[in-house]
C-alpha cells in the first residue's frame, strides 16, 4: 500500500479531512480498512461549514505545534478551497479519483514532507 509506506518513511499521521468523517460508518469502515496495514486515523479536522477545506486543514496545522510539514490528498481539488495564494496550497497533492495514489502522488508528498526528491 502506497499510503502505508509514505507513512513509515516520513513518520507522518493521517488527519482526515474528507467528508467521510461526518459518518460514523464510513469512518469505521475507513479506520478497519487502514488497520488492515497498520494505520490509523491521527485526527479529523472541524466540520465547520463556513470553512473551506483549505481553512479547515490550516486550523488544525495551526492548532497543532507539532505539525512541522504537511500534505493534504484531495482527488476532489476545489478551487474555492485551495486559491493559488492560499498557503495550504502548496501542501496539495491531486490524485486521480479513478486511480487513487499513484506513485506520482507518493513521491511528490515525499518531496513537501521532506524537502526531499
Amino acid at each position: 500500500m502506497r499510503l502505508k509506506r509514505l507513512v513509515t518513511q516520513t513518520s507522518a499521521r493521517i488527519v482526515l479531512c474528507s467528508s467521510w468523517r461526518t459518518s460514523r460508518d464510513h469512518m469505521a469502515w475507513l479506520e478497519q480498512q487502514l488497520a488492515l496495514y497498520g494505520l490509523s486515523i491521527y485526527g479529523t479536522t472541524n466540520e465547520d461549514s463556513s470553512m473551506g477545506r483549505g481553512q479547515q486543514i490550516m486550523e488544525w496545522v495551526h492548532n497543532h505545534e507539532n505539525c512541522d510539514s504537511f500534505v493534504v490528498f484531495d482527488d476532489d481539488n476545489d478551487a474555492r478551497d485551495y486559491p493559488p495564494e492560499a498557503e495550504v496550497t502548496a501542501h496539495l497533492v491531486v490524485p486521480l479519483y479513478s486511480e487513487g495514489l499513484r506513485d506520482v502522488d507518493i513521491k511528490e508528498a515525499y518531496k513537501i514532507l521532506t524537502g526531499q526528491e
